[in-house]
């Protein structure tokens, strides 16, 4: 048998070469259980695009109150020195901080996006284009928030 061809029984073969794997069978073979299963794996699938959206939208969000932070110069009231102190404190590279909070002054205050639209692009993926679309308008960035998206 040649390696890598998997094992056969009967009609059924597994393995890589064989196109059905032993996981399936074991699926279909567990009958009510598998039911069970199913609608488990759909439950966990839907919660992950939740926490993907939730993600997407923390870093909008941060970089809003990190805005705030700095142009008002709250971080002086927090006892800080600088703005660059303050996003040290917090454990977040000084170079993330400003990402974040440049993404939402162009996307949201600038070109007017909503939050929720630019959920599914990932913010290293709005930071690559964002110099693209500096002085675009939204009809025109739109076109780049397609190409973002896949890339």
């Amino acid at each position: 048998m040649a390696r890598n061809s998997g094992v056969g029984y009967g009609e059924v073969r597994f393995g890589r070469a064989g196109g059905v794997s032993q996981g399936t069978v074991r699926r279909v073979l567990a009958g009510m259980d598998d039911k069970k299963q199913i609608t488990l794996a759909f439950k966990e699938d839907k919660e992950i695009d939740a926490l993907i959206f939730n993600q997407s939208m923390m870093f909008l969000e941060m970089g809003k109150k990190l805005k705030k932070i700095r142009d008002e110069e709250l971080y002086a009231l927090l006892d800080y020195d600088s703005f660059n102190s303050y996003l040290g404190s917090k454990s977040l590279p000084i170079s993330t901080g400003y990402a974040y909070v440049h993404l939402y002054e162009t996307y949201v205050l600038k070109l007017k996006y909503k939050q929720e639209e630019l959920s599914a692009i990932p913010w290293y993926k709005l930071q690559l284009i964002a110099s693209r679309i500096r002085d675009k308008k939204k009809g025109e960035a739109d076109e780049w928030l397609v190409k973002a998206k896949s890339l």
